[in-house]
């Protein structure tokens, strides 16, 4: 890239490159950007070639100045023996200003030929070879930083410079660049070489990313599988890699948990066993081909486990019934109710107590559990069960029925 050269002085010729007399020179996918020769009478803001043959192939020539030709100059009266004055292919000329209609080119005292498959923002240079475009609009973006180890500037979207370079132009010269640009981005990104020094990259395809789940409800110590499911348009995104991002309930940030390949079919599926209700989602990072995107989240909800059992399964009436058992996920201090099953509906049998660490009945070690005593005057037969009320992190959950046969002595 030459660039940002300031030629002083009236009759100045040459601001970005002056190239002498007799000289045979290529110009191979090169920038050529930014340098001025403001004085009276200068020639070739861009490029001047002085009775020399100069072959200009993918290049970019943009926004130079000079009084005259403000892209090229040529001075060639075909008596140097050196080539035929400036041939150009491929190569965008681009918002140069010179004087008196030379904003791109001036060959007035000399000769500016086209290869074929140039792109020029006015008619100076008279192009007209197969594939030249004449009277582009202004395409080309900023010179800058768009990766290799010089500054270039890209078409911007929708330019006429994209896909319309030469295939045959290309290949002949690709074999000594490994099909790069001149930032070493490979050519071509999209169905043709595009024209000038450096290839548009398209940006990355939209993408959607969804989060299903096997079951949405389980149990405490069950688990079940969530799928990330990643398209974009043009179908299935497989081989890449979603991130398995969790949180527990519907707040907070998110943590990574695993990251899984997606198939053939863009899917990506995880198992998971999570103690208390919680949310996932996936993530996709994103690539030069496809946009990042994150699912919606999916909750799963994390029922309490609640066991019972009875001391006895038959009780004299008035004598105590125990009912003993655990709840999952376990935590000390939580409070459980017994339930009695009467009139069709499960109510309030007027008993609680509170999961300690005790030794449960019937058992030597000590345990996070609760006991439960109820005493029933009548005789007959009893379904209960033991309920544990929702949490901030579980769903309510409650036992199985327990049975218990009262008699009257």
């Amino acid at each position: 890239t030459i660039s940002g050269n300031n030629l002083t002085g009236d009759n100045a010729a040459g601001a970005g490159l002056y190239i002498e007399e007799d000289s045979h020179v290529t110009i191979t996918q090169s920038t050529i950007a930014g340098n001025t020769a403001p004085g009276a009478g200068s020639q070739g803001g861009g490029i001047y070639a002085y009775q020399s043959g100069v072959t200009i192939r993918f290049a970019t020539i943009s926004k130079n100045s000079a009084s005259d030709g403000g892209g090229i100059y040529s001075y060639w009266d075909g008596s140097c023996g050196c080539g035929a004055g400036v041939k150009a292919d491929d190569t965008a000329l681009v918002n140069n200003t010179g004087g008196s209609g030379t904003n791109n080119c001036d060959d007035s005292a000399g000769r500016i030929d086209s290869g074929g498959h140039n792109g020029v923002s006015d008619a100076s240079c008279a192009f007209t070879t197969a594939g030249d475009k004449q009277n582009i609009a202004a395409e080309l973006g900023a010179l800058g930083d768009s990766g290799g180890q010089t500054d270039t500037m890209l078409p911007g979207a929708g330019s006429a410079l994209i896909d319309a370079g030469s295939a045959s132009a290309w290949g002949s010269i690709s074999a000594n660049v490994a099909d790069a640009d001149q930032r070493g981005t490979t050519r071509p990104q999209g169905s043709a070489v595009d024209i000038g020094a450096a290839e548009a990259v398209a940006p990355p395809a939209a993408t959607t990313l969804t989060a299903s789940v096997a079951s949405a409800s389980i149990d405490a110590g069950e688990s079940t599988k969530v799928t990330g499911t990643l398209t974009d348009t043009h179908g299935a995104v497989s081989g890449v890699p979603l991130k398995l991002q969790s949180r527990v309930g519907t707040s907070g940030a998110f943590q990574a948990v695993s990251t899984a390949q997606t198939s053939s079919l863009g899917k990506a599926t995880a198992t998971v066993s999570p103690s208390a209700s919680t949310q996932y989602r996936w993530k996709f990072a994103g690539n030069a081909a496809d946009a990042a995107v994150a699912s919606q989240p999916v909750l799963i909800t994390v029922a309490q486990v609640v066991s019972a059992a009875a001391v006895a399964a038959q009780v004299v009436r008035d004598h105590k019934i125990t009912i003993y058992g655990t709840v999952t996920p376990n935590e000390q201090g939580q409070t459980v109710q017994l339930q009695r099953y009467t009139g069709g509906k499960w109510k309030d049998a007027g008993a609680t107590a509170t999961v300690h660490s005790q030794v449960l009945p019937g058992q030597h070690k000590t345990t996070l559990g609760y006991v439960l005593h109820i005493t029933e005057a009548q005789a007959g037969t009893y379904k209960f069960r033991v309920y544990r009320a929702a949490t901030a992190k579980n769903a309510p959950g409650h036992s199985a029925t327990v049975t218990i046969t009262v008699t009257k002595s």
